[in-house]
């Protein structure tokens, strides 16, 4: 009697448990975007006769459903936490879609400088320009600043996560083959100057470990430094990043560097270009806490990394903190270089892009571009203090004729400031395309 009388009770449990997910799942407010995933969820498909005859209206509600469940990144962080208690916690190596197979790094003893790029006929590249930024449009929302870029794998160790570097030669020779061929069609008009930045697995992890997953980030630059033109004034940051790796130059949670990793890359570009750095000291440091960026995400909510959330700091222009720009809708507004919130979006508003920023202490007609990705909104700040006009440029999102703004601007000195992950052929041919030169 009383076995049946337990079974009662348990089968009551069940059932108001499923009847409360169940209520959960139609009355509770449905999510329009993932943060965990960086990504729009599913929405509810339109009713179509062809739709309901082949069976995909139907097949759309139960996608929109699952996708947009009320509970659904809670769940995701659940199950994240109950994969570590049974095991999974520790050194990992996580799997993403972006996973690719590398290339034997070249030994640099016999390298030589990549040649230029053939300029390719400009309707076809406003076709192409076009269709990638559709993709763009649709893949990701404009919403989300701190986008996260292709990753292949996430190694977590230690409280942080690092993206495996996989090194890809046509990636790389395409890359310097289209800095070289701008600094040859821009001749005498203005100094080119290539910023290339590793990323935390290369800087951070040492030799051996990198070697055991994938490759050394290291020879891959000793490569990529070499491939340059010795028209391009190569900014090499791989040593002077390792040598502070002591230092909070990473983020742990996320894919970028902080401002301080940025800041060293700033002395770098200043030694070469003869300027004078302002340390660290001289600015003012808006402190933002807990932030969980794009490796937290990458990994469905990992409980390691979250037990180690991000301090950021940012440093505010000495001149200025204003800022002007064209958003990714083509709205022209003026914005703050450093903003308040606690993801990457602090700076320079993200990823944007046009912007412009006036020194008012300056008026002697000097202007830099910077092209850059993400990696580059850190860095941007730094170059304000140096020049009349900073315009920073990101390439993703860009597209207007960027050979006519350098002329019409009067910029000396284009700076492409790129990470690691965005070396590949196809970054490298939309940068290219963004440039109208004569194609005779």
């Amino acid at each position: 009697m009383k076995k049946r009388s337990f079974s009662g009770i348990f089968i009551i449990i069940i059932f108001l448990i499923a009847l409360t997910f169940f209520i959960i799942g139609v009355f509770g407010v449905r999510p329009t975007e993932s943060v965990t995933e960086k990504r729009k969820l599913a929405v509810f498909p339109k009713l179509t006769a062809q739709g309901l005859l082949n069976g995909s209206y139907i097949k759309g509600i139960v996608t929109w459903y699952a996708d947009t469940y009320p509970l659904r990144e809670d769940m995701i962080a659940k199950n994240a936490d109950i994969q570590d208690h049974y095991g999974l916690g520790g050194d990992k190596l996580i799997a993403t879609d972006g996973a690719k197979k590398a290339d034997k790094i070249p030994s640099t003893k016999h390298v030589t400088a990549a040649k230029t790029m053939k300029i390719p006929p400009s309707e076809d590249t406003e076709k192409k320009n076009a269709s990638e930024t559709e993709l763009d449009a649709n893949a990701e929302d404009g919403s989300i600043k701190d986008q996260p870029e292709k990753v292949g794998s996430i190694y977590i160790a230690g409280g942080s996560g690092f993206s495996v570097y996989q090194f890809n030669k046509g990636s790389v020779d395409s890359y310097a083959s289209m800095v070289n061929t701008v600094a040859e069609r821009l001749g005498n008009s203005a100094n080119v100057y290539a910023i290339p930045t590793p990323n935390s697995f290369g800087v951070m992890l040492p030799k051996k470990t990198q070697e055991k997953l994938a490759q050394y980030e290291g020879d891959a630059f000793d490569y990529l430094y070499k491939k340059f033109a010795d028209n391009v004034n190569v900014v090499q940051t791989f040593n002077e990043l390792v040598n502070h790796n002591s230092e909070y130059i990473y983020f742990r949670t996320d894919h970028h560097w902080t401002a301080r990793g940025a800041y060293y890359a700033y002395r770098q570009y200043c030694k070469m270009k003869g300027f004078t750095p302002h340390e660290l000291s001289e600015y003012e440091d808006q402190v933002s806490k807990n932030f969980l960026g794009s490796y937290y995400s990458f990994s469905k909510k990992s409980p390691e990394l979250k037990k180690n959330p991000d301090t950021i700091h940012a440093y505010k222009p000495i001149a200025t903190n204003e800022m002007t720009m064209i958003n990714q809708q083509g709205k022209k507004m003026k914005y703050m270089i450093i903003q308040p919130g606690n993801t990457y979006s602090v700076f320079i508003a993200g990823d944007e892009p046009w912007e412009k920023i006036d020194n008012p202490d300056k008026n002697d007609g000097s202007a830099c571009v910077l092209i850059k990705d993400s990696y580059g909104d850190a860095f941007a700040p730094f170059l304000v203090d140096h020049y009349d006009k900073t315009y920073i440029i990101d390439f993703r999102y860009y597209k207007d004729d960027l050979t006519q703004m350098i002329k019409d601007d009067h910029i000396k000195d284009v700076i492409f400031l790129n990470n690691a992950e965005f070396f590949t052929k196809s970054n490298s041919e939309k940068i290219l395309g963004l440039f109208k030169f004569d194609r005779h």
